[in-house]
């Protein structure tokens, strides 16, 4: 039902509803689980766009996933983000 969580948080937006951190996050989360990497990049992109701040949670959930699918360079990459964002 990934496909039905992100018609409903678009749909949340349309609405003038503003999603904070933690429904990113755990949209995320869902989306690494599922191998949606595309998905993910894009709904973080969002947030920028949104400007709202990830934080050390989404920064995690990232790491966690990428690590679990042997994509030890993206996972890299993500904590020297969080060093210089000093997380």
């Amino acid at each position: 039902m990934v496909d039905d969580a992100l018609q409903l948080l678009a749909k949340m937006i349309d609405k003038g509803i503003s999603p904070h951190i933690v429904t990113y996050s755990s949209m995320v989360q869902v989306l690494c689980n599922f191998g949606r990497w595309k998905d993910a990049k894009d709904l973080i992109a969002e947030t920028v766009d949104h400007k709202i701040s990830l934080d050390v949670i989404t920064f995690s959930i990232l790491v966690d996933a990428f690590c679990k699918e042997g994509m030890v360079k993206e996972a890299e990459d993500v904590v020297e983000i969080m060093m210089q964002r000093s997380m």
